[in-house]
């Protein structure tokens, strides 16, 4: 049983990003209820072009098509959500064909964030624009970078 509460606690935290399991670390036991509070970050945008296209071209097919498509698209963003926390950027979310990725800066400013995010996006572009996904299918990324 201890292993199974072990193998949730572990799970659930894949979903916490790490600047909040940092905080929650430094003040163990804080009885905190809900906060606002601004993040100094270097945000990451990423979309797969042409989408649209795309789609209508899997839901000619009926479900089955649909479901295809919903696979590829998972795999297609899990393979850039493990980029994004490879160079320590945190999904803020998933939007459909999308995600929202940042960096939170340091307490010596933006450099380090402005660093990771950009490698992050030189990664994703060159390793997965232009990906062949499926038959006759290729996703083409596109990203921007912007400083809050």
């Amino acid at each position: 049983m201890a292993n199974s509460v072990h193998d949730a606690a572990s799970e659930r935290q894949g979903y916490i990003p790490r600047w909040l399991r940092g905080r929650l670390a430094s003040h163990p036991g804080e009885q905190t209820g809900v906060q606002a509070a601004p993040l100094q970050v270097v945000a990451a945008f990423f979309d797969i072009s042409g989408f649209s296209a795309i789609s209508r071209k899997f839901r000619d097919k009926g479900d089955v098509g649909v479901e295809e498509l919903a696979r590829i698209v998972d795999d297609y963003l899990g393979k850039l959500i493990d980029v994004v926390t490879r160079w320590g950027g945190d999904v803020e979310s998933l939007y459909g064909d999308a995600l929202l990725a940042f960096w939170r800066e340091d307490a010596n400013g933006c450099e380090r964030a402005v660093s990771s995010a950009r490698r992050c996006a030189d990664e994703i572009i060159r390793r997965y624009d232009r990906a062949r996904v499926g038959t006759n299918v290729e996703f083409r990324i596109r990203g921007a970078i912007v400083h809050t």
